[in-house]
């Protein structure tokens, strides 16, 4: 029988987590402390196994069932989703970088008592103001 919202608002938390199976490997887990996460069971190349779908009430019932279709399509291609997704994680991860790398490429900072400081990634440059100058017509050249 397929879980419904009114099941899952049903279920209270027991000393123990418990699992409420909806179909097709969809599972939620009831912890004791009243949380409760969406889980999919699954097999690939005969071994099991099982990916988060997300914490109940933000993924709701409908959204965990959209998850785990996406996840049937991949293992349909001949793809492990636990894999992908953590393909997925280290592509955003290294995309991330990469964008605050740029962000932090260049940075030149006007201190108070007249210096600059020019920023390149994790090292300072120290410029007085007649530095600082020679430096704005270096890169206005170089820029132009």
């Amino acid at each position: 029988m397929a879980l419904s919202h009114e099941m899952i608002a049903a279920a209270t938390p027991t000393e123990r987590p418990f699992k409420l199976f909806d179909g097709h490997g969809v599972y939620l887990i009831v912890n004791p402390d009243g949380s409760k996460y969406w889980r999919l069971k699954y097999r690939f190349l005969g071994k099991e196994g099982c990916i988060s779908l997300g914490v109940y009430p933000r993924v709701s019932l409908d959204d965990a069932r959209a998850c785990a279709s996406q996840a049937r399509e991949l293992l349909r291609r001949g793809v492990n989703p636990s894999v992908e997704r953590k393909a997925q994680a280290a592509s955003a991860r290294r995309a991330k970088k990469i964008a605050a790398d740029n962000v932090k490429a260049l940075r030149v900072i006007s201190i108070p008592d007249g210096t600059f400081e020019l920023w390149k990634g994790g090292c300072v440059i120290h410029l007085n103001p007649d530095e600082a100058r020679f430096a704005v017509r270096l890169l206005s050249t170089i820029l132009s």
